[in-house]
């Protein structure tokens, strides 16, 4: 999530957005929200995430872009179904089956 609120704090620099006008938009009441996510009092989690894609629609291909490579990177991979050629065996190419 660190890296969702690294784009955040880059769109509020790039368009001059103040910290009560990044708050507003992410929909909290007060700018002390979003100051405690911004200087790392607050966890910017999940919730943090959606209140992020509804307000700056932009970042959502960012978003899905990190999770899948997040869930790539996680999923083991299963070579059980492979089968090597006979003949790779047979010239030591494959020593350790």
């Amino acid at each position: 999530m660190d890296n969702i609120l690294e784009e955040v704090k880059k769109l509020q620099l790039a368009r001059g957005l103040t910290d009560s006008q990044i708050a507003d938009r992410l929909g909290y009441h007060q700018r002390e929200n979003w100051n405690k996510i911004k200087c790392g009092r607050a966890p910017a989690n999940e919730i943090f995430q959606m209140r992020v894609m509804r307000a700056f629609p932009e970042l959502a291909d960012l978003f899905t872009r990190m999770s899948r490579d997040r869930e790539l990177a996680s999923t083991p991979i299963d070579y059980s179904g492979l089968s090597f050629p006979l003949s790779a065996k047979k010239r030591g190419g494959l020593k350790s089956l």
